[in-house]
């Protein structure tokens, strides 16, 4: 489902007793796939993130920039289904 290098890579930062979770969305930059990957601790309500590019070429400023584009695209999904949901129910 997802890339091998992004699931690679999410056990590379994964911790002890932390699980990961990559999101299903992705956002194609450059001529490359970068997904999110969410860290979290069991028991915490903390997360961590990082940005997983299928390819090696991705600079640091392909990086910043897929960030936030990602960021963007998530709480622009958030507000949707939060939206829609009332929307619905009245």
């Amino acid at each position: 489902m997802f890339p091998l290098k992004v699931l690679q890579e999410a056990k590379k930062h994964k911790k002890l007793f932390e699980k990961y979770w990559v999101h299903p969305f992705y956002l194609h930059l450059n001529s490359t796939d970068f997904y999110l990957v969410f860290f979290t601790r069991f028991y915490s309500k903390k997360s961590e993130l990082i940005v997983s590019a299928t390819t090696n070429e991705a600079d640091q400023a392909d990086y910043n920039r897929a960030l936030e584009y990602l960021v963007f695209l998530l709480n622009n999904g958030a507000s949707i289904v939060d939206n829609g949901n009332s929307r619905k129910k009245n």
